[in-house]
Order: C-alpha cells, then sequence, then structure tokens
C-alpha cells in the first residue's frame, strides 16, 4: 500500500523564512518605497533648479533615467545637452 503524505498549508519549508519574507515585506515595504520616493523626488528637484536650462520634471527624470545606464556627466548635459549634436554637426561639414 502507498503511503499519501498529506501537506498541510501552515507548513513552511526552509524553516519559516517564507513567512518572514512576507511580513518584511507587507511592513516595511511602504516605508522603503515613501524613502526611496522623497530621495528620488529631492535629487530631481536639485537637479532642476542646478541647470540652466528649464527642464519638465518627468523630463528630466527620463533624461536622469536614461543616463543611468550611459556612463556621461549629468550636470553638463542637463546644461547643454546640444553640444555632442554641434560636434558631430560641424565635423560632417
Amino acid at each position: 500500500m502507498a503511503k499519501i503524505q498529506i501537506k498541510s498549508e501552515k507548513l513552511i519549508p526552509f524553516g519559516g523564512i517564507f513567512s518572514i519574507m512576507e511580513q518584511f515585506d507587507s511592513i516595511l515595504s511602504s516605508v522603503i518605497d515613501s524613502t526611496l520616493g522623497l530621495r528620488c523626488r529631492s535629487l530631481l528637484s536639485f537637479l532642476q533648479h542646478s541647470t540652466t536650462i528649464s527642464w519638465s520634471f518627468s523630463g528630466l527624470a527620463t533624461v536622469v533615467r536614461i543616463a543611468l545606464m550611459y556612463y556621461i556627466d549629468i550636470n553638463s548635459f542637463l546644461n547643454n545637452p546640444e553640444k555632442d549634436w554641434e560636434k558631430s554637426g560641424s565635423s560632417s561639414i
């Protein structure tokens, strides 16, 4: 006769690590999200006020997101975004 093991939904594998992770997510995820949101907003506000060109908040957020993927000097790019175009345009003439 084959034995059938009945699993209880209360049993958690790996010594309860998954329940700890769920509690961590439910308690601290909102705190972490709000803290990161405040830091990102303050960084974007600082960049918006420190540049010489007027940038919209959403446009600045997009440029910063793209700049994080590439290694460029974000401050010089925000102050003169056409600089690279001017260099490439003058060399082709």
